[in-house]
């Protein structure tokens, strides 16, 4: 899939840039990287996985997900917005909830870069980390969230606004769902 070709065209496209990609193949089962020792910056990215988190906080505690915590996730996932994450994040307790999130969901290639929770999006991850996070999060294949907050995820990142549905959703054809979460920065 990335072949020598392919990556010597990625990077005459956008020289100077780090690039990186990891695709899993749902029929075959086979895994296909680029640049896989590349590391990025999470952005808006990271809030899959503090939604994650969230939903894991409330299965843990035998419960649906809160008013108040939809309240937050929806705008989040859907709008893109800061300051539900950033509530989420100081509600649950920041960067060690965090912490002991990542290694739940086994995200070993992805650091927390700030403490004080105002700069989330400087958290570093891996193409890798962020394919294994999704394929938990939305397909069940493995991980803690059970059918129920796993539908939660799904209806939520198959919400996102027009606004925001740029991105990796470049060329699927109209009328596929897909389940979507960009950042930048």
């Amino acid at each position: 899939m990335f072949t020598p070709e392919v990556a010597a065209q990625l990077a005459a496209d956008y020289p100077g840039r780090q690039l990186t990609a990891w695709v899993h193949d749902l029929r075959t089962g086979c895994d296909y990287s680029l640049n896989p020792g590349n590391r990025q910056r999470t952005a808006s990215v990271f809030k899959v996985m503090v939604m994650a988190g969230t939903l894991l906080e409330a299965q843990q505690d035998g419960r649906p997900v809160t008013d108040w915590e939809m309240s937050q996730l929806v705008p989040m996932i859907t709008q893109s917005t800061n300051d539900e994450v950033r509530r989420l994040w100081n509600h649950f307790g920041g960067s060690p909830w965090f912490r002991e999130q990542r290694e739940i969901f086994g995200l070993s290639q992805t650091r927390v870069d700030a403490d004080d929770g105002s700069s989330w999006g400087l958290t570093t991850t891996s193409a890798r980390d962020q394919v294994s996070l999704l394929r938990q999060v939305l397909l069940g294949q493995w991980g803690p969230l059970q059918a129920e907050y796993r539908a939660v995820a799904l209806d939520l990142m198959t919400s996102v606004v027009s606004s925001q549905t740029w991105g990796v959703t470049a060329g699927v054809p109209s009328g596929w769902r897909v389940a979507l979460k960009n950042g930048f920065a």
